[in-house]
């Protein structure tokens, strides 16, 4: 069977049951799509539904009645149906009797736009009207006069049917907008209305009226607390309190921004869910509000960064801003900073036999063993905790290095054997709440140096090439400085220096011009601590020459 022929066959109120359900989910598709969707400097009021069809629990609207009206009634049950109202059938309606429902712009916005699906049913000498009123006066938009020979408007049974469509876009200066039913006299007699079914009744299905708010919102004082304090270097969650103000819609949202991109946002104050899409007050967010938001530092990398606050409105594009300020953060697991005093650090190097250090020096290629103790403040140990150890270099603007791990044991010991390398700085680090608990050790490795001369034996005028290599990098760009020696009585005397290449080699040519009978040359190279090169002072092995004159 076909479609048109299952709905032909349908019972009337299968079909409009089946035709309600449709309107419904066009309501979330087109529906929303056709609204009045809130746009820059605007947002959007649900009116007993949300796009998607959800129900809105109350109606925005303010009745009004004469003091002299007779039987009415307002149901205001959007959240199981329509919003409706009604002049009651029960009983007859002087000639000025009328019920007025009022939906009124905030102060200082207006109305940009709306869309209703309404349907209105009229009984003799009754009337309906959608008055737009700005400032001046109103504009009636929708009106059905039974003495006209109007009954209604719409088709109650089809809820959003395109016959309850009414919608406006592009308006200027309304501040409010006006359901009005009313005993309609327009002949000029003053003749009540009937009591008869069905009097005047008004059902508003569901509706969006946007609201234009061209106002931004600002900050009250300035915001405070540790995330914004730039003498701090910065670890964790950190928080900063803000106060805010705004008039229309009131403030909705504080955006964390970090070296130009939104990383967090907060909602300021949510009301318990009223200052969240979709709207459905119209104010539907506070006018003064404090919070506390905060940022997760550690989803920054390590390092200075540029952060600004951003308040937005309900609008969610007018906006303010705070800042810039820069701020610091350290979160990696092996970062020393910023340094915590919460718990105790000791590290040292155990030598064999001798007396635990901190400085040691040591031959090139020499392992060392790092032991150390983590107490609470009172001297307890903490027992079970994970601690990082890192290295850096001897030389400037050195990377820290994770070298390896440790867990603490039941006292709180730890120990670890550290490879051999250059001089550098050993630190083991525990991360806690507010940084780093931290301690170092300082290993200096004497330069490894390799010498040879080109020839053991020589005559005076005879030139003597030396060669040799550093025994480890890294080697300076522009080279080692490397010191050709000769022992004298009393000690080593240079008598010439030389630079390594890229890869620590060197070469050095010696003349002998001043040799007379046989002579023995006992020489070497040695390697000076230098800023660009991170080993402490070392030399080669000396190498003899014979030299005859």
């Amino acid at each position: 069977m076909s479609v048109v022929r299952a709905l032909l066959t349908m019972s009337p109120a299968r079909r409009r049951w089946l035709t309600t359900v449709a309107a419904l989910v066009l309501l979330a598709a087109a529906g929303a799509a056709r609204a009045p969707a809130a746009e820059a400097g605007s947002y959007a009021i649900h009116v007993c539904r949300t796009p998607d069809g959800g129900r809105v629990e109350m109606a925005p609207w303010a009745i009004a009645k004469p003091s002299n009206a007779s039987k009415w009634a307002a149901r205001d049950n959007c959240g199981g149906g329509p919003f409706e109202l009604e002049l009651s059938p029960a009983g007859r309606h002087p000639a000025d009797d009328y019920i007025l429902a009022r939906f009124l712009a905030p102060p200082d916005t207006s109305i940009d736009a709306y869309q209703f699906y309404r349907s209105v049913q009229l009984a003799r000498r009754y009337g309906w009207r959608l008055r737009e009123r700005t400032a001046a006066g109103f504009t009636e938009v929708d009106k059905c006069w039974a003495t006209s020979g109007c009954a209604g408007k719409g088709d109650r049974a089809v809820p959003f049917g395109s016959s309850n469509l009414l919608e406006a876009s592009g308006l200027n200066g309304i501040v409010s907008l006006e359901a009005v039913l009313s005993c309609a006299i327009t002949d000029g007699s003053e003749e009540e209305c009937p009591a008869t079914a069905p009097g005047a009744r008004l059902q508003l299905h569901g509706g969006i009226i946007t609201i234009r708010d061209d106002h931004d919102p600002s900050f009250a004082t300035t915001p405070s607390g540790p995330l914004v304090d730039t003498t701090r270097t910065l670890n964790g969650r950190q928080p900063v309190a803000i106060a805010v103000a705004d008039k229309g819609g009131g403030v909705y949202q504080a955006h964390i921004e970090v070296d130009g991109r939104i990383v967090e946002t907060h909602a300021i104050d949510a009301q318990g869910g009223a200052c969240a899409p979709p709207f459905r007050a119209p104010v539907p967010c506070k006018l003064n509000a404090s919070a506390q938001i905060s940022l997760d530092t550690a989803a920054l990398s390590d390092g200075e960064h540029q952060l600004r606050i951003i308040v937005t409105d309900a609008t969610q594009t007018n906006s303010t801003a705070w800042g810039p300020v820069s701020i610091r953060t350290a979160n990696t697991f092996c970062n020393p900073a910023p340094v915590s005093r919460a718990l105790g650090l000791t590290t040292q190097i155990l030598r064999g036999k001798r007396r635990p250090r901190t400085v040691v020096t040591t031959p090139y290629g020499r392992r060392v063993r790092v032991t150390g103790r983590l107490t609470t403040p009172s001297g307890a140990p903490v027992a079970g905790v994970p601690l990082c150890a890192v290295s850096q270099d001897a030389i400037a603007n050195a990377p820290l290095r994770q070298i390896g791990s440790v867990t603490t044991d039941g006292d709180g010991r730890f120990s670890l054997v550290v490879a051999k390398g250059p001089s550098r700085r050993i630190t083991f680090v525990h991360r806690v709440a507010d940084g780093a608990v931290a301690d170092s050790v300082v290993v200096r490795a004497r330069a490894r140096v390799e010498l040879r001369g080109a020839h053991r034996s020589l005559r005076n005028g005879d030139t003597l090439r030396l060669r040799g290599r550093l025994g480890a990098g890294p080697y300076p760009a522009s080279g080692a400085l490397v010191e050709l020696q000769t022992k004298r009585t009393g000690g080593w005397q240079t008598f010439g220096t030389t630079r390594t290449d890229r890869s620590g080699r060197f070469d050095y040519d010696y003349t002998f011009t001043r040799t007379v009978g046989t002579q023995k040359y006992v020489m070497r190279a040695r390697v000076a601590q230098q800023p660009s090169y991170p080993y402490a002072t070392g030399g080669s092995k000396p190498v003899r020459i014979f030299v005859y004159g």
